[in-house]
């Protein structure tokens, strides 16, 4: 079969390869062939979740929606009848509402989440994925071809996670992807962890933002508040030569 692979076009291996993962989800090999698919099965990670629970989802909940490439991607590939999808600066949250429209699951909430509401300052970047409520370390600003930019600041309203969920009974999915902040989420969401099946949270090996914990301080925050355990990691995003910067831990509760 690797003698076969290696004779194949490689777009083709690629399709096939895509059309495996399709397949383990228990969706039509066929939408290898659709480019939005694909991208949605290699931006939300769903495929590493237990079928029993990729299956059964209710409430799925993405904190830092950014644009809503995880929320729509979601959509496409599971029955999730509720999507809340949370994202702070202004006018990427107006994208966000442009390109959730025909996914009527999928509720938008132009907020910032911390450990209390009020409201706070974020630093917006040219990449605006990486926008954050604390501010780029230095030495990382040129790995991501931004070390001439300034980021612009913008106020932006806060909540915590048990306020705003206050009313969902189960969450069946939550996704964490605020850029360093993820601690101080956590810390405002002790009663919506809880009743969370699944937390999917990006985890860094490096320190990134000015303020934020690498992997092992997170885990020990996550695993601390709520009786999750780590199921699995995601491969890693890596700098050109090949160092570790960042994925995506995924911790489930029975």
């Amino acid at each position: 079969m690797s003698y076969l692979k290696s004779l194949a076009p490689e777009g083709l291996v690629r399709l096939l390869e895509y059309k495996k993962r399709f397949a383990s989800m228990g969706l039509p090999g066929s939408n290898c062939l659709k480019r939005s698919y694909r991208k949605a099965v290699d931006i939300t990670n769903l495929n590493m979740l237990p079928a029993e629970i990729r299956n059964n989802l209710k409430c799925v909940v993405d904190v830092g929606a950014n644009v809503g490439e995880w929320s729509t991607g979601v959509a496409l590939l599971t029955k999730a009848p509720k999507i809340i999808a949370f994202e702070p600066v202004p006018h990427i949250f107006r994208e966000l509402v442009t390109n959730t429209r025909d996914y009527p699951q999928i509720e938008c909430i132009n907020s910032a989440l911390g450990s209390k509401p009020g409201q706070v300052d974020m630093f917006v970047e040219r990449l605006h994925k990486l926008s954050s409520i604390l501010p780029i370390r230095d030495e990382l600003r040129p790995v991501h071809g931004i070390a001439e930019d300034k980021p612009q600041t913008v106020s932006v309203p806060l909540q915590t996670l048990d306020n705003a969920l206050s009313r969902e009974d189960e969450i069946s999915l939550l996704k964490l992807d605020v850029q360093g902040y993820e601690p101080e989420v956590l810390a405002g969401g002790r009663a919506v962890l809880q009743r969370t099946r699944v937390l999917i949270t990006e985890v860094v090996y490096v320190p990134y933002y000015q303020g934020d914990v690498q992997f092992g301080t997170l885990h020990n925050q996550i695993t601390s508040l709520a009786p999750f355990k780590l199921y699995g990691i995601s491969a890693p995003s890596c700098t050109a030569d090949g160092q570790p910067m960042w994925a995506d831990a995924i911790y489930i509760q029975n």
